[in-house]
């Protein structure tokens, strides 16, 4: 039988598979663990709501100034290819910042 490392999730996972009661530092480990992916979760949804909020907000930038929104897009894309090393079709528009 494997070793208990105590105050450890190995340990408390160990306990578990020996069909024993953690013992208090193991289950100290685990809490600790499981908060920390609670805190994983609420850092997921806080992002999800900034990007559902940057998705809104970019729609209306492209319905209000629909030719600066092209040029600004086109840019970026181009540029996000070439840091990714990837060939670039350039796409040249107008510049229509007057919008």
């Amino acid at each position: 039988m494997a070793a208990i490392r105590h105050g450890t999730t190995a340990g408390y996972r160990e306990h578990q598979r020996r069909e024993e009661k953690p013992c208090d530092a193991c289950v100290r480990a685990k809490q600790e663990y499981d908060a920390s992916w609670r805190g994983i979760a609420d850092n997921t949804r806080r992002n999800r709501l900034h990007a559902k909020a940057q998705t809104r907000a970019l729609k209306r930038l492209k319905h209000l100034h629909p030719g600066l929104y092209a040029l600004l897009y086109a840019e970026e894309k181009e540029r996000a290819y070439r840091e990714a090393g990837e060939p670039v079709r350039a796409v040249r528009l107008t510049d229509s910042r007057a919008d």
